[in-house]
């Protein structure tokens, strides 16, 4: 049989990848100085160190040329978020997470004397990191930082609720009241909305108003990532001090065994992709690009929570990684 491939497309295919990889090893090398500078071995050697699989996970947001900014914020912010899950769900007291949101809240260097030693050095390159992306965007986008430090108080907020749930031992009655806080605490929303931060004039205030909002693209999409990392880390979580996962709930609710709350939670993930993509189709006044990029998100949430949590476990997409950042095509 003939091949009806076309050879300088092909040719042309394998360019713009390489490029892209030069771009993306560039944009890599940045964050990475960037997260040493942050010193996180210091103070805080607890945190998952995880910035090359960060900015993995982001290429696929916004993969473009174009979007390099957006792809260097994105990592900078998941790298905070990060940071910040793990005090809250795993190292902190309540007293000193609750020091840290309360410092979240007021977003101000006079804020540094509610927090506990080892925190006071990441909140303030916290600040800084705020201050030099506003300087990046420059006077005619500097403005969409209010909006990455509003997704931060609102991260904060949730957290605040879950560990009151787990310091009462209170289990959700079902599993829509647990999403109802869930899916809002496992940085989708942040991240999805940061991802717009970077990208050019194609985005407008009314834009960043409107995903505040939180509208159902990013309800669909925000409970398919909470169903989905629920699902690969249930088992390791309960075994420490935890708040009950969504499969738990499901448990609980129903009276099953955690094997059929799995295939049910399973399930509900694909009734959330059916969801996410009703919703891409439905036309709205917002740039494609918006849509696209959250289902982009999903995509890249599915791949990472689909057998095992691939962002706590990173040797499982070591080969990916390799492929990505080393081998050309």
């Amino acid at each position: 049989m003939m091949s009806t491939r076309n050879e300088a497309i092909l040719e042309f295919a394998k360019l713009n990848f390489n490029l892209l990889q030069l771009l993306y090893c560039e944009e890599l090398k940045k964050v990475t100085l960037w997260w040493k500078e942050l010193n996180v071995q210091s103070n805080l050697s607890f945190i998952r160190d995880r910035i090359v699989e960060m900015h993995f996970w982001m290429t696929a947001l916004c993969p473009e040329f174009n979007y390099s900014l957006s792809r260097i914020i994105l990592t900078k912010m998941m790298a905070y978020i990060t940071i910040i899950d793990d005090i809250f769900d795993t190292h902190g007291t309540t007293e000193e997470s609750m020091m840290l949101a309360e410092a979240i809240y007021k977003c101000n260097e006079s804020a540094t004397v509610l927090l506990p030693e080892y925190m006071k050095d990441f909140y303030l390159y916290l600040l800084k990191t705020f201050d030099l992306i506003e300087d990046e965007l420059g006077t005619s986008s500097g403005y969409r930082v209010f909006y990455l430090k509003e997704l931060f108080k609102r991260l904060v907020q949730g957290y605040s609720k879950e560990i009151k749930w787990r310091d009462e031992h209170y289990v959700p009655k079902t599993v829509d009241e647990h999403l109802e806080l869930s899916r809002t605490t496992v940085g989708a929303f942040e991240l999805a909305c940061a991802s717009f931060v970077g990208m050019g004039d194609i985005i407008t205030k009314e834009t960043l108003d409107w995903l505040l909002t939180y509208p159902e693209l990013l309800k669909c999409f925000t409970t398919l990532a909470r169903l989905s990392n629920d699902i690969v880390s249930t088992k390791r979580e309960q075994r420490g001090e935890h708040h009950a996962s969504t499969v738990q709930c499901y448990m609980l609710q129903h009276g099953t065994t955690m094997h059929d709350a799995c295939v049910k939670i399973k399930e509900m993930i694909e009734d959330s992709w059916k969801d996410i993509v009703k919703e891409y189709l439905t036309p709205t006044e917002q740039p494609r690009v918006v849509a696209q990029t959250i289902v982009d998100f999903a995509r890249t949430a599915d791949y990472m929570y689909k057998k095992t949590d691939s962002f706590t476990f990173a040797n499982t997409i070591k080969d990916m990684v390799v492929s990505l950042y080393i081998k050309p095509i």
